[in-house]
């Protein structure tokens, strides 16, 4: 089986193939990243579109096959000591994030309907994919440690993908350039696992040992 991991964003969209070789072979995992900007939402979505239009369509003229793709859940829970306001289309979050982001606020939910969208068009089955979740599993945490420093505490998830993603990468031979790629690494890992892939998990295992 294969598997894709897509991390969506309104900058640029970040992408792992992982391919499983079989014959008790070390899956070949290939990373990417495509520019989604624009004025507004709708640009935004129309260049998701067509990039992922033409991801997928490569991997068709490969003759590869994504049995199972992960997308982003587009909202995360937010720390319950702050003051949210919640309505019947997004999840609560803070007035603070309303006020200074409203563009996110929509960008993002309307991006991965998008994506569900193309993935349907080519007949791969999709999952939703919790932040915190595919963390637990490849950092082994969602958020900081406690007390970890309140200045570091914004980018620490960040930093902790971006090398474990750069040392999954030396060790199975490929590169991350991005912290969007490395977030989709651990997206596709986790759409792995969900999906029963066996290689995968005795990846993961191996590097746990060699930790």
């Amino acid at each position: 089986m294969n598997f894709l991991g897509l991390d969506l964003s309104s900058a640029n969209t970040g992408w792992t193939l992982i391919e499983e070789m079989g014959e008790g072979r070390t899956p070949r995992i290939t990373c990417g990243s495509f520019p989604c900007r624009g004025d507004d939402y709708d640009d935004n979505v129309r260049a998701l579109s067509d990039h992922l239009y033409e991801l997928l369509m490569s991997f068709r003229e490969r003759g590869v096959r994504v049995d199972l793709a992960g997308v982003e859940e587009p909202l995360r829970a937010l720390p319950k000591r702050k003051k949210v306001v919640s309505d019947g289309l997004f999840a609560s979050r803070t007035v603070e994030e309303l006020a200074s982001n409203p563009h996110t606020m929509l960008v993002l939910p309307a991006m991965s309907g998008g994506a569900l969208v193309m993935l349907h068009r080519f007949k791969i089955r999709a999952m939703l994919v919790n932040v915190a979740k595919w963390r637990m599993l490849c950092i082994g945490r969602a958020y900081a440690p406690r007390g970890t420093p309140e200045k570091e505490k914004n980018g620490w998830a960040k930093r902790e993908v971006r090398k474990w993603a750069a040392d999954l990468g030396l060790r199975y031979g490929f590169v991350v350039k991005n912290s969007d790629q490395s977030d989709s690494v651990g997206i596709a890992v986790y759409t792995a696992v969900e999906g029963n892939s066996m290689d995968v998990r005795k990846m993961l295992a191996s590097r746990r040992v060699a930790a």
